[in-house]
């Protein structure tokens, strides 16, 4: 199986230069909903917005089957799981509880008819996937967090694992939990992607997220869980701060899947 490299669609891309340079160190594109309406070669991932544990309105159904339709080349569509509540509240760029509390039934009955949807409208091809999410101390996290509800989901509809590195590495940190110990409560032998940077530790000893580059440390995890989970097969860097610097991860990205 060919691993590919795929870079989102972000700012960088209003610049003609940074554009050009990230499509030839990648080999495909991740469409974003803020990018939706440019276009752009080898389109083969989509990462929604919209959650698919939540009750989804006929406007999000619009916008998702309008762009399956406009990128013909999408292979993989995913998903958040972000928050356990209905109207969760941003407060220092993360959830607090806001609106009504959905019971972890109802989340996985939305993902249930989410999926039968997305079936109806999909090619037999085309996979749909979850990404993990980070977890921080309120209980906005409850449940979405938790490798049990994300396996549930997953096998329940037989879909993939978006696995996001640091969101996992935040979960573990904010739960008292070692990386090793939370990874393997989650569904990585679904995982067909992988998202690629850095968190940062607070001063508290509390972990965020802040998609950095990725260091030796962080390149090394994605070698040992490709090669403990060789089905995956698309790796994304997360990084939108310097476009110089993007390019030279993807060139580290690029020399370290060549090896494997």
């Amino acid at each position: 199986m060919t691993r590919r490299i795929a870079s989102p669609i972000s700012t960088f891309f209003a610049d003609f230069h940074a554009a050009e340079g990230i499509m030839r160190a990648s080999d495909c594109l991740e469409c974003r909903d803020h990018f939706a309406q440019q276009q752009y070669p080898h389109e083969e991932l989509f990462h929604f917005e919209a959650e698919l544990i939540k009750s989804w309105s006929d406007s999000e159904r619009s916008f998702i089957q309008k762009n399956i339709a406009a990128k013909p080349d999408l292979r993989i569509l995913s998903f958040h799981a972000g928050s356990s509540f209905t109207k969760p509240k941003i407060v220092n760029q993360h959830f607090e509880p806001g609106g009504e509390r959905v019971a972890a039934s109802d989340l996985q009955k939305n993902a249930r008819e989410n999926v039968m949807w997305l079936r109806s409208v999909l090619d037999k091809e085309q996979t749909i996937a979850l990404e993990n999410n980070n977890y921080y101390a309120t209980p906005a996290y409850d449940d979405v967090t938790d490798g049990s509800f994300l396996t549930a989901v997953l096998e329940e509809n037989n879909i993939a694992l978006l696995f996001d590195i640091a969101h996992a590495h935040i979960t573990a940190c904010n739960r008292g939990l070692s990386f090793e110990e939370y990874t393997a409560n989650l569904p990585l032998q679904r995982a067909v992607q992988i998202h690629i940077s850095r968190c940062i530790i607070n001063p508290d000893g509390s972990a965020s997220d802040a998609h950095l580059p990725p260091d030796g440390e962080v390149f090394a995890e994605v070698k040992t869980f490709t090669l403990r989970f060789p089905q995956i097969r698309y790796f994304t860097i997360e990084y939108y701060q310097d476009a110089g610097i993007l390019l030279q991860s993807l060139v580290r990205l690029r020399a370290l899947l060549s090896t494997l």
